[in-house]
């Protein structure tokens, strides 16, 4: 290895260590929940039931709902920047009912395509995830939660609860759309 060729890193270009994957129990979700203001708790329960990615909620639209309710296919909305980290994903929302009540009172109440969007327009995604990262700590603060909370934290919960009922990592990367590995 020749020593000119390797160039120092400087602690300005090093990405900061977030520590481990955090995650919560079922009861401090409960209490994020009721602490979080609309629509917010929408957002959490949703990514807590189904796993979405923080940048997936802002992309769900009427027309990616089946009229029966039974699936969920992501798809990204045209010109914008909302787009989805792996392609469109098809995900089968009858098999969790607690989410389903949610989805329906959106469909009703939101006359937009966009289910979730900032006064009739599409959210800018940085803007999204300052406030519900804003909205999740002011939660977090109020329940009295130690877990330090991001905009991920309802989508790591979500892995975990489905890892302790038994499902395979496999079978929870392919709800979450991820690899095994990740």
């Amino acid at each position: 290895l020749n020593r000119k060729s390797v160039k120092p890193v400087h602690r300005a270009g090093m990405r900061r260590d977030r520590g481990g994957i955090r995650w919560l129990e079922a009861k401090n979700a409960n209490d994020l929940h009721k602490h979080l203001p609309a629509p917010w708790a929408d957002v959490f329960q949703i990514q807590c039931q189904i796993g979405l990615r923080p940048s997936e909620v802002p992309t769900l639209k009427r027309t990616d709902f089946s009229p029966d309710l039974h699936t969920l296919t992501l798809s990204p909305v045209p010109h914008t920047d909302l787009t989805l980290k792996t392609g469109p994903r098809t995900i089968g929302i009858h098999r969790y009912p607690e989410v389903l009540p949610v989805f329906k009172r959106l469909l009703y109440e939101t006359e937009e395509d966009l289910l979730f969007n900032d006064n009739g327009k599409t959210w800018d995604l940085s803007y999204f995830m300052r406030q519900y990262r804003e909205a999740l700590r002011i939660a977090a603060r109020e329940a009295r939660i130690r877990t330090k909370v991001d905009a991920r934290i309802g989508r790591r919960t979500c892995a975990s609860i489905l890892l302790r009922t038994g499902k395979s990592v496999e079978q929870v990367a392919a709800l979450l759309g991820d690899d095994p590995k990740t």
